[in-house]
């Protein structure tokens, strides 16, 4: 009997590195922040290629589209905050940014620019799209020294499932001495190995980020099926980084720290809107830019305080201004979500029959669960299905897809095997 196949979806700071190794030039790590409510002027456009992107609470997010840019740039500021995308998101990317910085920003962070990182990210199979994000990684890299050498503060790298690769991979293709304040991978398309010691990333953590905060939630079947000791893309006694962490925490970088949100993320679209994430992410950059700042001791004489009376005084009624809520736009149920990208749709019993899927979403929602029936009580979940047929027959392969606004859809294609 054929079995339930699945694969994955659509990713110590050394003190001394503060300084640049090339001319000396300490880099400041100072971290400005805005506190919700305090009428932040966001400089996101400045010096960033690409254009606005999506609207959040906080700062504009703009786009950083790899793809297209010639001459690739980030935004020159004290508080830099980019995030890549997954698998097959590219669409989606800015608005899965501007969703994360609004949970920042209500945690009481704010960068003083936002931007969604684009790359290519289109391949029909996990293998390809592995081989895109370690691209995607070496040309990021340069663009993030030119930053730092311009002048930029603390940079925040953030993403989600294929784009863990890319900003970890970056890490390792950062040149000696520029440092990453904080990464933030959430349910990473990776094995947990990876940033362990001996792991290909390890020394990227251990030597160019100042923090590694890997987000992973048991939840996340997507990662864990893909990349579990008995995934596809797993190895034996490893662990899916984005629904694990780690097999081992001893073996990680000082810098690198698991959080499990395995209670407050039910699945792998999930973490984008979590309160349980974006809190915590915005409490470690506060904490970080606390670390930085160094108040000097002082000694303040002891003093009386004469006694005063507070006169009275009384606060003038004001009326709030009703606000009118901007109506959203729906799908309607005849809209796909997502459609079946058949490998073939007839073959002989035995045969490897693979299922990608393509992204109908365009840019106002994205892609949070895909769910496979295989036709033969086979099923899958992921952005990429396969499975071997026993016997001849016609079988109907569905795939339900659900996207960030709760909307789902079904697709279905017929399989001959002969």
């Amino acid at each position: 009997m054929p079995s339930d196949r699945t694969r994955f979806d659509s990713g110590t700071a050394r003190a001394a590195s503060e300084t640049r190794a090339s001319g000396g030039r300490e880099k400041s790590r100072r971290t400005f922040l805005r506190c919700l409510g305090t009428g932040l002027v966001a400089a996101a456009g400045a010096g960033a290629s690409g254009s606005v992107a999506a609207q959040s609470s906080g700062p504009e997010v703009t786009t950083l589209d790899m793809r297209v840019t010639d001459d690739p740039s980030l935004p020159v500021v004290d508080e830099l905050f980019v995030f890549a995308h997954g698998w097959n998101s590219a669409s989606a990317g800015p608005n899965m940014t501007a969703t994360v910085v609004d949970g920042l920003a209500a945690a009481g962070y704010e960068p003083d620019a936002a931007v969604a990182l684009v790359y290519q990210a289109d391949a029909s199979g996990p293998s390809g799209a592995i081989e895109q994000s370690a691209a995607a990684a070496a040309e990021f890299a340069p663009v993030v020294e030119a930053a730092i050498d311009a002048g930029a503060g603390s940079v925040r790298l953030a993403s989600h499932s294929l784009g863990g690769r890319v900003v970890l991979g970056a890490l390792s293709e950062l040149g000696p001495g520029y440092v990453v304040d904080t990464v933030a991978p959430m349910g990473a398309a990776a094995n947990g190995s990876t940033v362990t010691q001996g792991g290909q990333w390890y020394d990227g953590v251990a030597e160019h980020a100042r923090e590694v905060r890997n987000y992973h939630s048991r939840n996340d079947q997507v990662i864990g099926d893909g990349f579990g000791s008995g995934g596809t893309n797993g190895n034996p006694g490893d662990t899916a980084l984005g629904a694990e962490g780690v097999p081992d925490p001893s073996a990680a970088p000082d810098t690198y720290t698991d959080v499990d949100v395995t209670n407050s993320v039910s699945g792998h679209g999930g973490y984008m809107s979590s309160p349980a994430v974006t809190g915590d992410l915005a409490e470690a950059i506060i904490q970080d830019d606390g670390e930085d700042t160094e108040t000097p001791n002082t000694e303040t004489p002891d003093t009386e305080t004469p006694d005063t009376e507070t006169p009275d005084t009384e606060t003038p009624d004001t009326e709030t201004p009703d606000t009118e809520t901007p109506d959203t736009e729906t799908p309607s149920s005849g809209d796909l979500i997502a459609s079946i990208d058949p490998g073939a749709t007839s073959g002989s019993v035995g045969d490897l029959m693979q299922f990608w899927i393509a992204d109908e979403t365009g840019n106002s929602t994205w892609i949070t669960d895909l769910q496979w029936e295989l036709g033969d009580g086979s099923t899958g979940t992921g952005w990429y299905a396969d499975n071997r047929y026993g016997s001849a027959g016609t079988y109907t392969v569905t795939l339900t897809a659900t996207d960030s606004a709760g909307n789902t859809s079904t697709d279905e294609v017929t399989v001959q095997i002969s």
